[in-house]
């Protein structure tokens, strides 16, 4: 019935002049979200202040099962954290090396993550991390073009190279070498986690990444991999949060590039969270690792940095949602631009 009050203290009356099912249910998605708004708490502006959940998407570098950033509050017993997170990455490199080592990495990553944390007291929290990933041609290259010729900025490889191709390619005279240039996707390599309090503001986290993903589709790298990293977390008055971790990734050869991955490599991030009010949280995050390859003749034997912008909005003390991008500070070593967006709800 139109303007009948669904739910306790929501008012639908806005919504008695539409007709259409289609508008009042719109109307009354808007007035559900909108009657959340003032009873978000402090304690939202908490979880909002999570350090920004992505990290390298460069399908080449992505497939190790680089962790991400995490904070060193780990979750009280019987607590339960949902995240649900989308990245859209766009990348168009080449390089070509003297001796005729090419490698390109041209198209658009989608990734959609679910991941679950638990707090079972004791200060231990484990979590359960489940990727979906496509590769195609996408969208964006053309926007973003628009957005160099706006700014004036150069295109870089954009000007010689056909938009919304897919191609992530990497060959050599003396190496098996890898292509994809087919749409697709799937499910990525699963990742456990758990965490153990170390102190206020410090801890323990390992990791174990297993190969559930197709190496074919570059939705997996067909190796078991193993990371451990120390994370620790202070509050800078009442509206700085400061996130810093550092740590180890071990990986097996897997199916991609064998040969030529690294097994060891170091692992790092930090991130400023500052509240600028009692919802909204703006944030700035550097991720960044050591080599993953070697002799490939490319950015793919190089470290990687790059750096996040996000901002958080806590619609109440349980949901939070962030928006933001990221860029390839160490240029060609992640992608070239990547979205995020994604929801969080504490149970």
């Amino acid at each position: 019935m139109p303007g009948r009050k669904l739910t306790p203290g929501l008012d639908t009356r806005p919504c008695r002049g539409l007709y259409h099912d289609s508008q009042r249910g719109a109307c009354f998605v808007l007035a559900l979200l909108f009657s959340a708004l003032p009873a978000a708490a402090a304690g939202g502006g908490q979880i909002a202040a999570d350090p920004i959940a992505t990290g390298n998407r460069l399908p080449f570098l992505a497939i190790h099962g680089l962790p991400p950033a995490r904070s060193a509050y780990l979750l009280n017993e019987d607590s339960t954290r949902l995240y649900l997170h989308a990245d859209a990455a766009n990348s168009s490199i080449v390089e070509r090396a003297p001796d005729g080592r090419l490698t390109i990495i041209d198209g658009e990553t989608h990734r959609l993550e679910l991941d679950i944390r638990h707090g079972l007291g004791g200060g231990w929290d484990i979590g359960l991390t489940l990727p979906f990933l496509r590769h195609s041609g996408g969208f964006l290259d053309r926007p973003i073009e628009r957005w160099h010729e706006f700014f004036q900025l150069p295109n870089g490889n954009r000007d010689r190279l056909p938009r919304d191709r897919l191609l992530f390619s990497q060959s050599s005279p003396d190496a098996p070498g890898f292509q994809l240039d087919s749409a697709g996707g799937g499910i990525g390599d699963l990742q456990l986690s758990a965490s153990r309090r170390l102190g206020a503001g410090l801890a323990l986290r390992g990791m174990l990444k297993l190969p559930t993903g197709s190496s074919q589709q570059l939705t997996g790298s067909g190796a078991t991999a193993f990371a451990t990293s120390l994370h620790a977390s202070r509050n800078l008055g009442d509206s700085l949060t400061w996130h810093i971790s550092g740590g180890l990734l071990i990986s097996g050869n897997g199916d991609v590039l064998r040969g030529q991955r690294e097994n060891l490599l170091g692992i790092g991030s930090t991130t400023l969270a500052w509240r600028v009010s009692g919802n909204w949280v703006l944030k700035a995050q550097l991720d960044g690792h050591t080599a993953a390859y070697h002799d490939t003749g490319s950015l793919l034997d190089r470290g990687s940095l790059q750096l996040s912008l996000a901002a958080a909005f806590a619609m109440s003390r349980d949901w939070s949602f962030e928006v933001g991008f990221s860029e390839d500070i160490a240029v060609e070593t992640a992608p070239d631009i990547a979205f995020h967006g994604g929801f969080q709800r504490r149970f």
